[in-house]
């Protein structure tokens, strides 16, 4: 296996640790929204927010990562995005892609069998 692999795994085990974190209040927001910690009702998803009581709703609309920078290491990339909610800038966070080249064969039975040359491996792929 690649060198890069391996440093590849290693850098998505310790990305959550790699967050910069702008707006304490937004990044609660976003981080329970991963975590799974919200609920819905007719209004929409929501986070409840225990230390101010009260019912925090997502609009999607507002939220947009932008990608900021990108660092290519042969079959490494690193990307660096820029979190923001309602034109607020709340996070900056790391992403590595690996990209992974070789015969790999795919498909099943009732769409058949093929062969892809490049895959490519996002930290969510190795955790």
């Amino acid at each position: 296996m690649d060198p890069q692999y391996y440093e590849f795994k290693k850098l998505c085990k310790d990305i959550d640790n790699k967050v910069v974190i702008y707006d304490k209040a937004y990044w609660e927001i976003f981080s329970n929204r991963e975590k799974g910690n919200t609920k819905h009702d007719e209004k929409g998803e929501f986070f409840f927010n225990q230390k101010i009581n009260k019912k925090i709703y997502f609009d999607f609309k507002k939220s947009k990562s932008i990608n900021v920078l990108q660092k290519d290491k042969f079959t490494l990339t690193e990307v660096t995005f820029e979190d923001y909610y309602d034109g607020i800038h709340y996070s900056t966070h790391l992403s590595y892609i690996y990209n992974d080249y070789g015969i790999f064969l795919g498909g099943d039975e009732g769409a058949g069998f093929y062969f892809r040359y490049h895959r490519r491996l996002y930290c969510e792929d190795v955790r």
